[in-house]
């Protein structure tokens, strides 16, 4: 006698695959918008970290640049500056202004502030001046909100 036939299993592992994976295409959609959100919003701090850096680098070279025109610069020189304190922007008609200006990299000349001063009260040989260099960055992004402003100082003393 024969046995009667048995039914087999005639799924092929690709239909298995779908089977098992139908219910699950709405957490990979989740899953990937959560992963591209972490990527954008670290890409744009390093971007923002990063140009600040180079602005703050750039504060620095035009601060130290500044000092060292007003330390050649003293009594002595045919165009002295000082000793009176200045205050303005670097987009303000004054020599020390003029020479840092095309210096500032991704900054706005009207956007930094810059002061100098005499410390020792006068501008006479071996007295110090000092150039400050102020920057408020844009806010970019939400990362970027909290940044407190750039500033840069250089001190240096007068040569003649």
């Amino acid at each position: 006698m024969r046995s009667a036939p048995t039914a087999t299993n005639t799924a092929t592992p690709r239909s298995v695959a779908c089977a098992e994976t139908k219910g699950r295409s709405g957490v990979v959609v989740a899953e990937s918008a959560i992963v591209l959100i972490v990527v954008v919003v670290s890409c744009m701090a390093v971007l923002d970290l990063g140009m600040n850096v180079a602005r703050s680098n750039s504060l620095s070279d035009c601060a130290r640049h500044a000092a060292r025109f007003a330390m050649l610069h003293g009594s002595t020189a045919p165009e002295g500056l000082g000793p009176q304190e200045w205050s303005g922007t670097v987009s303000d008609d004054h020599p020390v202004a003029d020479i840092i200006r095309n210096r500032l990299l991704a900054m706005a000349p009207d956007a930094v502030g810059l002061t100098i001063t005499w410390p020792d009260g006068g501008n006479s040989k071996s007295e110090r001046v000092t150039v400050e260099l102020e920057f408020q960055p844009p806010q970019l992004s939400a990362i970027s909100s909290g940044l407190s402003p750039l500033q840069a100082r250089s001190t240096m003393r007068i040569l003649r």
